[in-house]
């Protein structure tokens, strides 16, 4: 069966029925739906319909967290939207370039699409109960998630051996210890038969688990510095950190550089942190909870310049969506005497101090 607007094939299927949306100027249309049996015999349908314009007829409302307007994002990318209207929203729908992708009978959308190289145009349209129709429209650039890099790598580093510090990771460095502990060789869940548990178990509020491990000094400036890996949050815990957060640091010849993001609940919010002022300075990528009991896939790179001692968060990759930020910080000389080169992950339990638990596999560190 084949739908035809104004002339044009916008949706076809290889059965005996059809039910699907088709996006449409405002304006009127001719629409035919047509049919073929197995001896070629054409059955046809033609109307005429007139489409109203603008992007609700009401108070609702359509909102698209991932990926914002203008977004550079790998394939597939990640779709979150919600919606709401005085009455019941009843069904959801994607549209990629005016080609239905996605379909949901219910108020929220979080599913990925694949799409080519390019730029291309995103609707989110939902409906209520009254046959309202609300949209979202937006546009994203499909390139690589991450350009290609030739170097060292560093894999599967989640089944190597983490070492702790204490209270090292709270605010300041200081305060009561949170127990916390990570369990290697886990099964499942897992991408590849054989993730890493980290587990925090706090009893004191803001009090927080920091994993680190070294590695061979790099003795060099690094132009390129990629830290990835998979995360999976399990159900009913998704929404019980107060932050997650992601490290690598390098020191040269007694400078500090240090690369890292943190994922912020309550605000939020990704944060790079400034380690020569101590603080964490919000970035302009939002921050969509994960979702549970499914992997997400997280890539940051990273470069310092060892002239003028700078350190750079290029981007940051959440679910395929790339977004390039180049944030400029100053390195901190430390005076310190050897060089280091270490990657870290760390846990922060929120006001309730509620235990929780993440899972990492495929973690690698690439660097030239």
């Amino acid at each position: 069966m084949h739908i035809y607007v104004d002339g044009l094939s916008v949706y076809a299927n290889l059965t005996n029925t059809l039910d699907t949306f088709v996006p449409l100027a405002a304006g009127s249309h001719a629409v035919v739906v047509k049919a073929w049996d197995s001896g070629g015999a054409i059955f046809q349908v033609v109307e005429t319909i007139a489409v109203v314009s603008g992007t609700t007829t009401g108070t609702g409302a359509v909102n698209v967290t991932s990926p914002v307007n203008a977004a550079q994002v790998g394939s597939p990318f990640q779709v979150v939207a919600t919606a709401s209207a005085p009455s019941p929203i009843t069904q959801m729908a994607i549209y990629l370039d005016s080609t239905l992708v996605f379909t949901s009978k219910s108020s929220s959308v979080n599913t990925q699409v694949s799409a080519g190289a390019g730029t291309h145009s995103i609707v989110v349209q939902a409906w209520d109960s009254g046959g309202t129709v609300y949209k979202k429209p937006l546009t994203v650039t499909v390139g690589s998630s991450v350009p290609p890099i030739v170097g060292t790598i560093i894999d599967n580093i989640e089944q190597a051996p983490w070492l702790t510090c204490g209270a090292c990771g709270n605010n300041g460095g200081t305060g009561s210890t949170a127990p916390y502990f990570d369990t290697r060789g886990i099964a499942s869940p897992s991408e590849d038969g054989n993730s890493t548990k980290f587990t925090l178990a706090a009893t004191v509020p803001f009090t927080n688990g920091y994993f680190y491990q070294v590695h061979t000094p790099i003795s060099t400036g690094i132009n390129s510095l990629v830290y990835e890996f998979d995360l999976f949050i399990p159900s009913g815990e998704e929404n019980l950190p107060q932050a997650i957060e992601f490290e690598c640091q390098q020191v040269l010849q007694g400078w500090v550089y240090n690369f890292a993001w943190q994922a912020v609940y309550p605000s939020n919010t990704w944060r790079t942190f400034d380690y020569g002022l101590k603080r964490w300075d919000v970035s302009s990528i939002p921050f969509v909870h994960f979702s549970p009991n499914t992997w997400h896939h997280l890539v940051a790179e990273y470069h310092n310049n060892t002239a003028n001692h700078t350190v750079v968060h290029d981007a940051l990759t959440v679910d395929g969506v790339r977004h390039v930020v180049g944030i400029v910080h100053n390195a901190f000389f430390s005076g310190a005497t050897n060089n280091q080169f270490t990657n870290a992950f760390q846990l922060d339990s929120n006001s309730t101090a509620a235990d929780y638990s993440t899972y990492v596999d495929r973690m690698k560190i690439i660097w030239q």
